[in-house]
C-alpha cells in the first residue's frame, strides 16, 4: 500500500504522519496544530489569523514566538517575509549579527 508520508486536515487542526523509521514503519502520528494554511492563503489571513495576537503580546513585553512548519521550499519565507526586497534574506542569523561588521 502507498500512503503519503504527511497529511493535513486543516478543518480539524491536525497534522498526519507516517513514521518512516524501520522501528515504527507504518505507524500514524496526529499532530494537533493551531493553524493549518495552504499555498491559497494570503499574508494578511495568514498574520489575522496567527501572528497578530502573539506580535500584539511583544509589543507589551510579553514573550512570542511563531513557527512555520513544512517541507524545504514549501515557501515558508515567503509566508513570513513576503516578497519584499528590504525584507529578502531576514532571519535569524541577520537579526542578531553585529551592525558594525
Amino acid at each position: 500500500e502507498d500512503r503519503p508520508m504527511f497529511e493535513l486536515d486543516a478543518e480539524r487542526g491536525l497534522a498526519r504522519i507516517l513514521e518512516p523509521a524501520a522501528e515504527s514503519a507504518g505507524r500514524l502520528r496526529e499532530v494537533e496544530l493551531d493553524g493549518v494554511h495552504g499555498g491559497e492563503c494570503t499574508q494578511e489571513e495568514l498574520f489575522n489569523s496567527c501572528a497578530r495576537s502573539i506580535v500584539e503580546d511583544v509589543v507589551r513585553g510579553q514573550s512570542g514566538l511563531i513557527i512555520c512548519f513544512g517541507q524545504s521550499f514549501s515557501g515558508k519565507k515567503h509566508a513570513a517575509f513576503g516578497s519584499s526586497p528590504w525584507l529578502q534574506g531576514l532571519d535569524g542569523d541577520r537579526l542578531h549579527r553585529d551592525p558594525a561588521g
